[in-house]
């Protein structure tokens, strides 16, 4: 009976110590190959959104892994955040809706087939990326209304940039391509701004790979704990 204790106290602590090891906020992120049919979605439906509202200025967007290096400071639901360089689908505000409303309201445009603004629909965003998370995140969303909504992102969480923010000025009226200051691609979007290539020397940087480095010393000093006590109890 004594033996039996031991083993079910060693199986537990066993289970224990793979929830602590595996209770991260981030599953895994999609690579470039897995996210080619979902840019090429993304690409048509800008090009079809700038064609309807007239935004001359719509970028072309590409999925981005250099962008999960953000991602990945943000380690629950709670703190997830837009910032300088970034803006999560779905965590649009008051404002947002305000702004889009205006932009629509100032050219003479109708609502058209997009009830509300989404972050997709931001001509600036040049890039995107995603990563399926451990567990679903509670967010409430703007409605077309200006009414928050409560709902649910499920597994798969997207970030888009660089744009920080949203104001009226942002979007550009006219044939769509025809404000680009770097010139067009083959479907009439802006061709992207060079981009200052962050390097290892770099203070962002520098802190992610060092977060990166100390959660797998982390995960290994918990392993190696967890076998120690699984060894004495047993």
């Amino acid at each position: 009976m004594f033996t039996m204790n031991k083993s079910l106290l060693a199986v537990g602590i066993l289970m224990l110590c793979a929830q602590l090891c595996l209770s991260e906020f981030i599953i895994r992120c999609r690579n470039e190959t897995e996210s080619e049919s979902h840019t090429l979605d993304y690409q048509k439906l800008r090009m079809e959104f700038a064609e309807e509202y007239q935004v001359a200025n719509m970028h072309a967007l590409k999925y981005d892994p250099s962008l999960e290096e953000t991602f990945r400071k943000f380690t629950s639901c709670d703190s997830l955040q837009n910032g300088v360089n970034h803006r999560f689908n779905n965590f649009g505000t008051v404002e947002d809706i305000k702004t889009w409303k205006s932009y629509l309201k100032n050219n003479g445009i109708g609502r058209g087939t997009w009830p509300a603004y989404q972050e997709l629909a931001h001509p600036l965003h040049t890039s995107f990326f995603g990563c399926e998370i451990t567990s679903p995140c509670i967010q409430t969303r703007i409605d077309e209304n200006g009414e928050k909504k409560t709902f649910r992102v499920f597994d798969y969480l997207e970030m888009f940039g660089p744009a920080a923010t949203l104001v009226e000025s942002d979007f550009k009226h006219g044939k769509p391509g025809s404000k680009c200051p770097n010139g067009v691609d083959e479907n009439m979007l802006c061709k992207e701004p060079k981009r200052v290539v962050l390097t290892t020397q770099d203070p962002l940087k520098r802190e992610i790979i060092m977060r990166k480095k100390e959660n797998v010393a982390g995960k290994v000093n918990s392993i190696f704990m967890c076998l120690l006590v699984i060894v004495l109890v047993v």
